[in-house]
């Protein structure tokens, strides 16, 4: 059954999600050359692209949407500026039709890039006023992320101009972080936050899961260490972050060892920051701690409990200076450790900080089981961000690429396509729910495959077909399937049973 799903995988991944009919009047033809000047910007014929969206715009004069497209590629050509002054133009038209969030965005983008910091938040705050119904958190992640980062720019003078500017900086990255707890970038901005705060256990905190996070991001924290060399704790630091830092500053006056220096610091600083119980009250700092009371520190101290804190090093730290042996050599040679470690990565508050509502990876960057075995804990955030949002959503498209491409290396999941699916492939996006629906509750469960987790898929994709069936239209047999697992609940169970080893 797995070559079968591959094949139907497959296409999925050249498939565009389209709802409802296309109608004669101007705002259908607008979308569809839209659409067709984003297929041209994705293939970087950005001149051809604006030709697309000048033709969109002489229907639509001022729709955000189209004018944030074309700011987009005119940015992509090098024509920043111009894209700068085409958007200001939308903003002194009253009525603008359309969402203006993301060319907010992208105003307030060029705002920080030029100097203009305070005026950039003030356009982040807008951003943020504009965000429609179909717009979910994916986008109120990003708004956080980058106040966060233009707050980190602001000059001395300018700090003093923004109220609570150093809390302000700690909640936009901590909301952030709420929504996507692996985005190394927000990670990175409360990170240097926290060390230039005098804090820095809580940065090597913020520093290692955004490495565990972004494969490579190792590199870009070995400097940030190495710049701790002479620095000195502020008079609020606690015993453990004194114990600690001065371990980190003893390693770092030493060549790093076989396994690079992200390695050795975290090795010889976790241990004495984190005590040896879960969920116990972690003082690495007395000023800002509880990000990481709720989720990274008692996760540390988990992995140290149950002996996996060098494994968890290793994986922070794959791209290092090689002498002897690599990190992934020495992963490749514990593969007991990785086993017990992606159960605790399940289980661990880390991860429960964003699954609720789930969110969309950074990027497909796996091309073979072994690699899709260690983004498990990604695939559930993203299957609960596709089963949690509907089809019209913000990156969904994307989330589905990334569903498809794990599920077909997944070494861990079995997901049964069978005559009785086929009602699915009638409707891709509900295939992609099905699937969503089955991974997420192999990888919760541990099992590859089980009547349970058949039942989950089909639960997953009649849900999706509900919250959906008005953009989708009605399809006879699902609506059968609907009533029976909501009002017969033996049924249901018996027609999991019948069906899943057809």
């Amino acid at each position: 059954m797995k070559n079968r799903l591959f094949i139907v995988l497959v296409m999925l991944l050249s498939m565009v999600f389209a709802f409802g009919q296309e109608s004669d009047d101007k705002y259908a033809v607008a979308g569809k050359l839209m659409e067709e000047g984003v297929a041209l910007h994705d293939k970087q014929k950005y001149e051809d692209a604006i030709k697309k969206y000048d033709e969109a715009l002489k229907l639509l004069p001022y729709h955000a949407n189209l004018i944030y497209e074309k700011a987009y590629s005119l940015a992509a050509m090098g024509k920043r500026d111009d894209a700068k002054k085409l958007l200001e133009k939308l903003f002194k038209k009253e009525n603008a039709e359309g969402n203006l969030t993301p060319a907010y965005m992208m105003y307030a983008n060029y705002l920080d890039e030029d100097g203009e910091q305070l005026k950039a938040l003030e356009c982040y705050e807008k951003a943020l006023d504009n965000l429609s119904e179909t717009q979910n958190s994916q986008w109120t992640q990003k708004i956080f992320y980058n106040m966060a980062l233009t707050l980190s720019h602001l000059t001395d003078e300018n700090k003093k101009k923004v109220e609570d500017w150093d809390r302000k900086l700690y909640g936009c990255c901590n909301l952030s972080l709420r929504i996507h707890p692996y985005h190394s970038n927000t990670l990175f901005v409360l990170g240097d936050f926290m060390a230039n705060e005098g804090h820095y256990i809580n940065a090597l905190c913020c520093y290692s899961v955004a490495a565990l996070a972004t494969e490579g991001a190792a590199e870009d924290i070995n400097p940030r260490l190495l710049s701790w060399k002479d620095k000195s704790l502020t008079p609020e630091s606690g015993p453990r972050t004194t114990n600690s830092f001065n371990k980190v500053q003893e390693i770092l006056k030493k060549e790093p060892s076989e396994y690079g220096l992200l390695y050795d610091v975290l090795m010889g600083a976790m241990p004495l920051a984190c005590p040896d119980t879960l969920r116990s009250p972690i003082p690495v700092s007395y000023a800002r701690n509880d990000v990481f009371e709720d989720s990274y520190c008692p996760f540390f101290a988990e992995v140290q409990r149950r002996g996996l804190l060098e494994f968890f090093c290793h994986q922070a730290a794959k791209v290092a200076k090689e002498k002897h042996i690599t990190n992934a050599d020495w992963i490749s040679m514990h593969k007991s450790e990785e086993e017990k470690y992606n159960q605790l990565f399940r289980e661990s508050l880390v991860f429960a900080t964003g699954i609720e509502d789930g969110f969309v990876p950074d990027s497909v960057d796996f091309t073979t089981p072994e690699e899709a075995h260690l983004k498990n804990s990604f695939a559930m955030g993203c299957c609960q961000y596709y089963l949690n949002h509907t089809l019209s959503a913000d990156n969904m498209d994307y989330a589905a690429k990334y569903i498809t491409q794990w599920s077909m290396l997944s070494p861990d999941v079995t997901i049964k396509i069978g005559d009785s699916e086929a009602v699915f492939l009638k409707k891709p996006e509900l295939l992609v729910a099905y699937v969503a629906g089955c991974s997420f509750s192999a990888l919760q469960s541990g099992e590859g495959s089980s009547t349970d987790i058949y039942g989950s898929g089909i639960i997953a994709a009649l849900n999706c077909y509900i919250e959906n069936k008005e953009a989708m239209g009605t399809i006879e047999e699902l609506d059968k399937l609907v009533e029976l697992f909501k009002n017969d609940e033996e049924g249901a169970k018996k027609y999991v049973e019948e069906n899943y080893n057809k």
